[in-house]
């Protein structure tokens, strides 16, 4: 058995951020905002990796370029396939070569989340066990990385795969969660956790809740460095939202 998933506000949070990203050096960061950037950067990564200057630190970058390449500028399904399978190659190189870096496990849960995805509902359900394998992998290395983010990813495969025989599991999905928006608050990542909990909490018809943690959402502040992924969580919730909408539980 392996699912999709996936999914990336306050200035404050950078500065403890060690000078990076999430261990992007800023300045590739900001390749993700334009197509020519990001296209022009990879094109660089891939030379260098065909030439032997193979690192783990190159790997699961270019693996991450792939992604915001597949998530931000595809707009047909094969070519946002394309992507996620690259995604995923080289996060799992990256994996191999470092097999202590959280960074490769969670490109590498993203990478099979989204190839999946691409692939239609049976391949989603057939790699969910390669994205939640890679999640706990990252988890154990690095609890605290990417502010909670791969617990959300984590809580959503619980709650989206199937119960017994498979894994599904609601109360992991709900611990996973709310470990999540602990780790959130305050940080870049805290609108997209929060999200994907008002998500989660509209599936399980825990509406009052989901109401309130929308209302949440809606009041972080925006956070113009991490515009894609602002954009990207109001995007994600926005099936929740018209479901509380029907519900009467939101204006």
């Amino acid at each position: 058995m392996k699912l999709s998933l996936i999914m990336l506000t306050s200035l404050v949070s950078l500065s403890k951020l060690w000078g990076d990203i999430y261990g992007f050096p800023s300045e590739v960061f900001a390749k993700r905002l334009s197509l020519n950037a990001i296209n022009s950067y990879l094109h660089e990564q891939e030379a260098l990796l065909a030439s032997g200057k193979t690192n783990y630190q190159r790997l699961w970058i270019t693996a991450a370029g792939y992604y915001y390449q597949g998530e931000f500028y595809k707009t047909t399904p094969e070519s946002r396939k394309a992507s996620f399978l690259k995604a995923k190659d080289y996060a799992l190189l990256a994996t191999q070569v470092n097999p202590q870096g959280a960074e490769g496990y969670y490109w590498l849960a993203v990478g099979y989340a989204l190839w999946s995805k691409e692939n239609g509902i049976l391949d989603s359900l057939f790699y969910a066990d390669d994205v939640l394998e890679a999640l706990n992998r990252c988890i154990e290395l690095q609890p605290s990385y990417f502010d909670g983010v791969p617990w959300a990813m984590r809580a959503l495969v619980y709650d989206l795969v199937p119960g017994w025989p498979w894994f599904g599991d609601k109360k992991k999905a709900f611990a996973n969660i709310e470990k999540a928006i602990l780790l959130c608050q305050g940080t870049p990542t805290e609108r997209t956790v929060i999200g994907i909990y008002v998500d989660i909490l509209t599936r399980n018809k825990h509406y009052t809740l989901a109401t309130n943690f929308l209302a949440r959402f809606t009041n972080i502040p925006w956070n113009p460095q991490f515009e894609l992924e602002e954009k990207r969580a109001f995007k994600d919730i926005s099936n929740a939202v018209l479901i509380l909408r029907e519900k009467k539980y939101w204006q």
